[in-house]
């Protein structure tokens, strides 16, 4: 995760993290039949619901191996109550040691209707999936 941004989030007294998510609004669906590029790899994601041209945040988690994790999703799609065509997902490596304070900042900023359990770590501002 390179810092590409110094400037201060709102509320926040860290600065930006840049991310390079992955994929850009990329269907829940159609990512999860080839997640190749996500094994192994740690970092978070978020998974969302395009409900009238916003976004609804469904979902978001922190993970060791991001392609395993959002393989155990795929069971979770038919749970959610949402068609899984109209879930989607973005990925961002991030660094083991930071990714707590990045699903902090994440949970606090967009309010998702689920996430992983946080940890007491510091919030560290990031951007966010285009």
């Amino acid at each position: 995760m390179a810092l590409l941004d110094a400037s201060h989030s709102a509320g926040f007294d860290a600065p930006q993290q840049w991310l390079n998510w992955a994929p850009h609004n990329g269907q829940l669906r159609e990512v999860l039949r080839d997640l190749a590029a996500a094994r192994g790899v740690s970092g978070v994601y978020l998974i969302w619901a395009q409900l009238a041209g916003r976004r609804d945040w469904v979902f978001a988690g922190e993970a060791g191996d991001l392609g395993s994790r959002l393989q155990r999703h795929q069971t979770d799609v038919d749970t959610t109550g949402t068609a899984s065509s109209q879930l989607y997902v973005a990925w961002a490596p991030v660094a083991t040691v930071h990714r707590h304070g990045v699903l902090r900042y994440l949970v606090e900023m967009l309010a998702p209707n689920s996430a992983d359990p946080l940890s007491a770590a510091r919030p560290l501002p990031v951007n966010l999936p285009q």
